[in-house]
């Protein structure tokens, strides 16, 4: 039976590998992680909390999760913290990648990553350092690490329903003050004006709100696929599971709905007939990411 744990968004990812840790489903160190997505998500954070703090305490990995990640950089913190030995992303684009990459923090705090190829920027005696092989893959090539595979998969790698500076589809409304919003519109040098484009000031019934990406048109992302393209992909993508013969130790699932790089009117089909082709070839237990939270009591 291997374990398969639905997430909303990818950061949640960090949380249900350190679960799985803790509960003895994953190694402690070096696993392999399969990374099927769109995007390699390997931005590099800046925490408040060190990485290097309380690593087997659930409810600070909550925190850490929910507080301080974001859906680009979960995977350079988990490397950091030794989960992953190898990494290899799957992409749609023949492109060739194999390197050791070098991820190490700032005064060695744990709390603000850099990566590298080159060992000496990272400290080649540094205690703080962690060494991955990272490569990339398509459904066309074999896969060479097939031990302790965590199998991570975003249903955009199937259908991707926004593009990076095109098209953000979530519109994000925040109400604040009438000073900030007086602030905001007086300042034409204010800082979310300046750093983040298209935030407005709109003030609706006496209330005042600062919007973020509402723009007049929605550009349709290229990277959205017809259900027909979809149900091919999966059918590739099974092929390749079996092909490499792979037997993952868990799987992450995520829909990635809410940040809208799965489409509304996509993400359920593309998740139903993802799960029906991954029966095929494992003994699934399916579980949600509200299912383990509140199994852990960091729920109500």
């Amino acid at each position: 039976m291997i374990p398969l744990f639905i997430i909303e968004e990818h950061h949640e990812a960090f949380f249900v590998w350190h679960y799985a840790r803790f509960k003895g489903l994953i190694k402690p160190t070096d696993n392999t992680l399969l990374h099927v997505d769109q995007h390699a998500d390997t931005s590099l954070p800046r925490l408040h909390t060190s990485l290097k703090s309380r690593p087997d305490d659930l409810q600070a990995l909550y925190s850490i999760t929910y507080n301080e990640l974001c859906i680009g950089d979960f995977i350079p913190a988990a490397m950091y913290q030794g989960l992953f030995g190898e990494v290899y992303w799957l992409q749609h684009q023949k492109l060739k990648m194999a390197q050791t990459i070098h991820v190490y923090s700032y005064q060695q705090s744990g709390k603000a990553l850099f990566m590298t190829t080159n060992i000496h920027e990272a400290g080649l005696f540094s205690p703080d350092r962690k060494s991955i092989h990272y490569e990339l893959r398509t459904v066309a090539d074999e896969l060479p690490g097939k031990e302790a595979v965590i199998l991570d998969i975003d249903l955009d790698y199937f259908s991707c329903n926004r593009q990076q500076g095109l098209g953000d589809l979530t519109r994000t409304r925040v109400e604040v003050t009438a000073a900030e919003f007086n602030n905001f519109t007086a300042n034409r040098y204010h800082p979310l004006r300046i750093n983040i484009n298209g935030v407005k000031a709109r003030q609706e019934n006496g209330r005042y709100y600062l919007l973020v990406n509402d723009f007049p048109e929605i550009i349709p992302s290229k990277l959205r696929v017809s259900p027909e393209q979809i149900l091919a992909r999966i059918d590739r993508f099974i092929e390749f599971l079996a092909n490499n013969e792979l037997q993952p130790q868990l799987i992450d699932l995520c829909r990635s709905r809410f940040s809208g790089f799965t489409a509304e009117d996509q993400w359920e089909f593309i998740e139903e007939n993802l799960l029906k082709k991954l029966a095929t070839l494992y003994e699934l237990e399916l579980k949600s990411i509200d299912d383990v939270l509140a199994q852990e009591k960091l729920i109500g």
